[in-house]
């Protein structure tokens, strides 16, 4: 039982030259293979590399905000003990300072007080108010509502600072003339 087989496929013989010329063929294929796959590669990478740096910078931004937000927090905090600071100070002044100056130092802080409890308000109203609208606005509208605050915050920053300083730096050099008329009693 012997099968026959077919014989080897008859391979015609190539000359060094047409073999060279056959390895330049499969050399340009695999070039252009490689010329098409590593700039759609580089697209690749890049696309994944730049939506990876817009996820870090809206994790950024958000720890950004809410550190403002404590930032802002604390900020307040220091002004309101300074603003109580100010007010007992200035309530135990009346035995040294001049009526008017009492009452003008008493006037600009609890102006510059009531400024900045109104800014406080009016900030905190249009934010509150931006979260009133539907899911889908809230995000256009707190943006708006963000920068309306922001107005309100730069536009009442120095008034609540001048006033506020204002009346402190008053009452300090009411003290000052006050600790200078004790010494020249003392010394005089």
């Amino acid at each position: 039982m012997s099968e026959e087989m077919d014989p080897p496929p008859v391979v015609p013989k190539k000359s060094i030259k047409e073999l060279t010329a056959d390895v330049g063929i499969l050399v340009r294929w695999a070039q252009e293979q490689q010329a098409g796959f590593i700039p759609e590669t580089v697209k690749r990478v890049t696309a994944l590399e730049e939506a990876r740096m817009d996820v870090e910078i809206e994790e950024a931004k958000k720890v950004l905000v809410d550190l403002l937000k404590h930032v802002k927090g604390y900020t307040n905090l220091i002004l309101a003990l300074g603003y109580g600071g100010i007010l007992t100070i200035w309530s135990n002044s009346a035995e040294i300072m001049l009526p008017a100056a009492f009452a003008g130092c008493g006037a600009a802080v609890i102006l510059s007080l009531l400024i900045f409890i109104c800014s406080e308000i009016a900030q905190t109203r249009l934010i509150v108010k931006s979260m009133r609208n539907p899911i889908a606005e809230i995000p256009e509208k707190s943006k708006l509502a963000s920068a309306r605050a922001d107005k309100i915050s730069n536009a009442t920053y120095w008034p609540i600072l001048i006033l506020g300083f204002g009346g402190g730096f008053t009452m300090f050099l009411c003290y000052v003339g006050a600790l200078i008329r004790e010494a020249v009693k003392a010394w005089g």
